[in-house]
């Protein structure tokens, strides 16, 4: 009977701790969500400021694109391992250490990460509609000519 109810009472609190970590996950991804979003919304400022050739602001909200995508891999870490701690704990007799259990989780999975800030498929897409912005800007300031065929259209226009 004793082992019945400490069974119970064991899977108790396995229960309410994958509970509250679920909660925790759901509401860390709501968070990354919000960073995804803001990180878009940062881009299409940036592209609008490209626009308008103003290459020093671009450059700061780049650096603060960075700096968040860098806020945002750690969130993606911290979600991920509050998942990987609440599937793997069980009750021991002595008190758990769930900082250690995180900080060795979060630990792991940076190890297991490639991305770099400036790197991450974030800042590379932000990057890319920048320069998609910036050719096409220079596109519409050229004529055609010079843009087809810069050397022709030099003979004919000295011609």
């Amino acid at each position: 009977m004793a082992s019945t109810s400490a069974s119970r009472s064991s899977g108790g609190v396995s229960g309410r701790i994958r509970t509250a970590a679920s909660t925790l996950y759901s509401d860390n991804q709501s968070l990354i969500a919000e960073i995804r979003k803001a990180l878009n919304m940062m881009k299409e400022v940036a592209i609008d400021l490209e626009r308008d050739n103003q290459s020093q602001m671009v450059k700061e909200i780049e650096n603060a694109a960075v700096e968040l995508s860098g806020k945002y891999e750690q969130s993606t870490h911290f979600s991920t391992a509050i998942h990987s701690v609440a599937d793997r704990y069980q009750l021991g007799p002595e008190l758990t250490n769930f900082k250690k259990l995180f900080d060795d989780e979060i630990v792991n999975l940076k190890a297991n990460s490639s991305s770099v800030p400036e790197n991450h498929p974030i800042i590379r897409q932000f990057r890319e509609a920048i320069w998609e912005s910036m050719k096409k800007r220079r596109n519409e300031v050229l004529p055609a000519s010079f843009v087809v065929c810069p050397p022709l259209a030099l003979h004919i226009a000295m011609g």
